[in-house]
């Protein structure tokens, strides 16, 4: 345990803590490196609202009650203080409101992505420099590495198959230099043995699952008591049923609603045909669900949008990089072209198969983050 008496010389630290073995060792890390450290956790839901706690509390929500107890644990075993922060209308409009609004538009989001641009390194930090927090740090596995003299990079954490860099594009440059990412350099193997010898409450609780906000694992549910609930005409719309049908016209069954389909998806039609049939393309205006045999989910051209460059400052020529479009996918070589202000466009060197409005698209040079953006759609289809 860190005294919190003890001499901090490196300057005062705000750690995001949700409660997850993550964050809660981030804490102990960095008060052995000599911060002073403050714990947030933020109040994203009401258990009220969403179930009963024990319902909550297994889907592992930021702000049910076991989480904030393993976040206050490990903030105070830091020697530190700990605060809850609400943040709940915040992210109601900032990332679930958005999440309705994408699928009811025929698009798959990232809320992940969303919540840490704007929820942890938007609101959670702002809130932090009031109680003047001189940096501020997460349990993300990705890493923040020095590029320059006064220049600063976000690159992919070491461990392979927990790097999250991928979510992080859209956090602004200019607060990489005040970033503090310390479980970027460990794999999660190391952190667990780590945290479970040093006593954290959190060390041997499951992952967060990708939705933190929807109980179980089905969305669908989710936007249909949103629907009801909330009086979301749009979304309603979108849970309305109609036809799928192939690129030719043909009516090949009902569904129950575009929201409930994404591109490249083969299971779950309701159909039957002699050859297997994929999503290839959603029309929620006319609420058409258009089926075929896979041959169309293959592009290699896509335009992206809402753009962010976070390891550098602007895209002002065509450049040769790696851009990923999936959470835990493969980058893929391409060239990337500036298309005016917040917009670019990618042609890979080989089709890519089921690239999705709404995702991300995340440019890579080798391990740095250079930036990335929100896809808009393929531009071209080969074959």
């Amino acid at each position: 345990m860190v005294s919190r008496g003890a001499k901090k010389e490196r300057g005062r630290v705000a750690v995001a803590m949700s409660g997850g073995v993550d964050s809660s060792l981030t804490a102990l890390l960095l008060a052995e490196q000599g911060y002073e450290v403050t714990g947030f956790t933020l109040l994203l839901h009401d258990e009220g609202e969403r179930g009963s706690s024990e319902a909550v509390s297994k889907n592992r929500c930021c702000g049910s009650a076991d989480m904030v107890a393993r976040a206050r644990q490990a903030a105070l075993k830091a020697g530190g203080r700990h605060h809850v922060i609400d943040g709940r209308c915040e992210f109601e409009a900032m990332v679930i409101r958005d999440f309705e609004m994408e699928y009811a538009a025929g698009r798959t989001p990232n809320p992940c992505v969303r919540c840490n641009t704007w929820l942890k390194w938007g609101f959670l930090r702002e809130k932090a420099e009031e109680f003047g927090a001189d940096y501020f740090a997460t349990g993300h596995y990705a890493r923040v590495i020095r590029t320059g003299e006064e220049t600063w990079g976000l690159a992919a954490g070491i461990d392979p198959l927990k790097d999250q860099s991928y979510a992080l594009w859209g956090i602004p440059g200019r607060l990489l230099q005040t970033t503090l990412l310390p479980i970027g350099e460990m794999t999660k193997a190391e952190v667990r043995v780590l945290a479970a010898r040093l006593g954290l409450k959190a060390a041997g609780v499951p992952d967060s699952q990708d939705i933190c906000f929807i109980i179980g694992d089905d969305y669908r549910v989710f936007l249909e008591q949103r629907a009801d609930r909330e009086g979301r005409r749009d979304l309603a719309r979108a849970l309305e049923p109609g036809d799928i049908i192939d690129h030719e016209g043909n009516v090949l069954g009902r569904h129950g609603g575009v929201a409930r389909y994404t591109i490249g998806q083969r299971h779950g039609l309701g159909i039957a045909g002699g050859q297997p049939l994929y999503v290839e393309r959603l029309e929620p205006e006319k609420r058409m669900v258009v089926m075929g045999d896979g041959s169309g989910l293959l592009s290699n051209e896509l335009r992206v949008t809402d753009v962010n460059w976070v390891s550098i400052t602007s895209l002002r020529e065509p450049i040769r990089a790696e851009v990923r479009i999936r959470y835990g996918g493969d980058s893929a070589p391409a060239l990337i072209s500036p298309e005016g202000e917040g917009a670019f466009r990618v042609v890979f060197d080989e089709p890519q198969r089921s690239i999705t409005p709404g995702q991300s698209a995340v440019v890579y040079d080798g391990e740095i983050v250079l930036g990335g953006g929100v896809i808009a759609g393929q531009v071209r289809t080969d074959g």
